[in-house]
């Protein structure tokens, strides 16, 4: 099991989870979730951080360890505009996106 997002980092919840087709989907942004792979790291610790787009989602409708993975982190977010969509006609809070592409030069910059 995973230990709660403020247990890893002292990060707040996320300002909105929302589920699609099973998977919680959390809003988190880049700063937040570097700031989380940061404290990780500084605490010498390890985490999974999982980025959730729609093809994940739609293979987790179908593998049911896939989607308990992404259910059990303590820390996700949307890398994908399709999950953005979903939430949308869903009637649910469009979590924000980002890729670890976007994020990867701000994350290597931090320092402990």
């Amino acid at each position: 099991m995973n230990p709660e997002p403020s247990a890893i980092s002292g990060l707040p919840p996320a300002s909105a989870t929302v589920d699609i087709l099973g998977l919680r989907v959390q809003s988190r942004g880049q700063d937040e979730v570097n700031e989380a792979i940061g404290a990780v790291v500084r605490a010498g610790g390890h985490a999974i951080i999982p980025n959730v787009n729609i093809h994940f989602a739609n293979l987790a409708v179908r593998l049911p360890w896939l989607r308990e993975f992404f259910n059990g982190a303590a820390v996700n977010f949307c890398d994908g505009v399709g999950i953005q969509l979903a939430a949308r006609i869903l009637g649910h809070p469009v979590p924000r996106r980002f890729t670890f592409a976007d994020s990867i030069d701000s994350l290597a910059g931090q320092r402990g």
